[in-house]
């Protein structure tokens, strides 16, 4: 091994994306407390006998040993960490929808423990049904803190200009990167939404109806400008389970 080699033992891990690598292997994207986002080489695994991949699931915790220089290191060992997180319907798709976000906006081999933390609670809440408004919730939060750890932490309380306190049932302009502009009829730019919408969200309480519509278009709009053109996938799969329900 080279001065510029690592090896790691037994790091907790979830895996995020798999894609084929040559004949029998595969190209496992993983998310890592201490070492953020992980591409490693799984060689043999898409054999059909290969031990590895009952352990290599979604939502399954692992512990996972690499070796290698960076950025693609080579897969040395498995093992399960606890029990794998069963979702199904909107719940699935939801982890389908939060593992693209990961795959497509961390940089690799950055730290985001809190992020780890808050995407484990995440699969368990997930995993015990949530939907309707609480899967809603559950959602904005886990968005709300992948922006925070991207560096985009949201100002959900004062108006830009004065400062102010937001008031509940006032309208604002919200600028991406910027905040919340007291509303101006025929203004341009910014997403119209109210006050009371940012404020449930940095409570973490979604209960209303208008907060979780506002949040969601709020949510989308910041997301986009750091996804760029190419669409989510997982999204255009919800939209399809939902029509056809």
């Amino acid at each position: 091994m080279t001065s510029n080699s690592q090896r790691i033992r037994l790091q907790p891990a979830y895996l995020l994306h798999r894609r084929p690598y040559r004949e029998t292997s595969a190209i496992l994207e993983f998310l890592t407390p201490e070492h953020g986002r992980i591409a490693l080489i799984a060689k043999g695994v898409r054999r059909k006998r290969s031990p590895l991949t009952p352990l290599l699931q979604l939502y399954r915790p692992l512990l996972l040993s690499w070796r290698g220089r960076g950025p693609l290191y080579s897969l040395d060992q498995v093992e399960e960490n606890g029990r794998m997180y069963l979702l199904s319907g909107l719940s699935m798709m939801s982890g389908f929808y939060i593992n693209e976000l990961l795959v497509r906006l961390l940089q690799h081999e950055e730290a985001y423990p809190a992020l780890y933390a808050l995407y484990e609670l995440l699969l368990q809440q997930l995993s015990e049904d949530g939907k309707g408004a609480e899967l809603e919730w559950l959602l904005r939060q886990f968005e709300l803190r992948l922006l925070n750890d991207l560096g985009y932490a949201l100002n959900l309380e004062t108006e830009v200009e004065s400062g102010a306190a937001l008031q509940p049932e006032q309208r604002y302009h919200y600028q991406p990167m910027q905040g919340a502009y007291h509303w101006q009829e025929g203004k341009q730019g910014g997403l119209p939404l109210h006050g009371g919408t940012l404020l449930d969200l940095a409570s973490g309480d979604l209960s209303k109806q208008r907060s979780r519509r506002e949040a969601k278009q709020l949510m989308r709009t910041l997301l986009a400008a750091l996804l760029g053109d190419k669409p989510l996938n997982s999204r255009e799969l919800i939209r399809k389970m939902k029509t056809t329900e």
